[in-house]
């Protein structure tokens, strides 16, 4: 598995200014790489350095001329701004975490009014604009940087074995975003979890039991539909091309979600992703589940 982190500085990510927000902060350079804490002063210093993000290189969109109608519908319903939710927090943090030292689970982060397009044409660079907000009741931190800008320059789509990989480690790592509220007994987590539906005939015992096959069969339903359903535009695909088949391969039982939140249980599965038009293409994954208990 290729690690998208790693792509992202292997295709050319920048952040405008980088230099100066390493050489001009007190006590943060490359030789010693001591971390600030959040201040409103030194979130002013690291704003004033860090305006402009920039991404170059390959990514999941086709060009425009290859573009049906149909794509442009389903790129505007929604879902693809989480990828540009992903892309600008695999950038930002990795600049955000280098500069400051923290607890995250004492501050919350926001991305807002990012801006983008639904058809690109390859080589091309578009501006997005978007605000960002942080904030910690405890450590007095209210803070809002606007207009922040991420030029992105598409410069070919990934080919078909790459895209499937890079899709789903995109959607893994949405769990664990910087605008993910953490807490203490924080995990990492796919977002979008089934629910434990239970009922008198299907107690709410079974799901502490491994590879139960019903929950299994659930797992994959589940998800097949989220990633292929025609019908739900809310569904994670935007070409047609481009669905998703997915088999759950083992169920694991972790323990019950961390108090505080609604009740359910924590689970690690196996899940085998390929394309419904080509199922020789695959990727397969480990990921914790927090399903909810439903009773139906």
């Amino acid at each position: 598995m290729k690690n998208f982190l790693a792509l992202l500085t292997a295709a050319g990510i920048t952040a405008a200014g980088v230099g100066p927000v390493v050489s001009c902060q007190t006590g943060n350079n490359d030789s010693n790489n001591v971390k600030v804490p959040i201040t409103t002063e030194n979130l002013t210093a690291f704003f004033a350095a860090n305006q402009t993000f920039e991404y170059r290189g390959e990514f999941f969109f086709k060009d425009k001329l290859l573009q049906t109608p149909e794509d442009t519908k389903r790129m505007e319903s929604g879902w693809v701004s989480n990828l540009y939710s992903s892309l600008i927090n695999d950038i930002f943090s990795q600049k955000f975490n280098a500069y400051f030292t923290y607890l995250p689970n004492e501050y919350v982060f926001k991305l807002w009014n990012v801006k983008t397009g639904y058809e690109y044409t390859l080589n091309q660079t578009y501006e997005f604009n978007f605000t960002i907000a942080i904030k910690s009741n405890k450590n007095n931190i209210d803070f809002k940087a606007e207009n922040l800008v991420l030029k992105f320059t598409e410069t070919k789509q990934f080919a078909e074995q790459q895209w499937l990989d890079e899709y789903i480690d995109y959607y893994i790592r949405l769990g664990n975003a910087m605008w993910i509220p953490k807490f203490p007994d924080f995990r990492p987590h796919l977002l979008d979890s089934p629910l434990a539906v239970w009922n008198d005939q299907f107690p709410q015992k079974k799901y502490e039991e491994n590879n139960n096959p019903e929950i299994l069969k659930a797992i994959s339903e589940y998800y097949v539909q989220a990633f292929s359903d025609e019908t739900d535009t809310n569904a994670k695909w935007f070409y047609r091309e481009k669905r998703i088949s997915v088999v759950a391969n083992n169920y694991e039982y972790l323990g019950e979600i961390p108090a505080g939140l609604p009740k359910g249980v924590r689970a690690k599965t196996n899940l085998t992703f390929s394309y419904l038009n080509n199922n020789q293409i695959t990727a397969t994954r480990d990921v914790e589940l927090w399903m909810k208990y439903w009773y139906n």
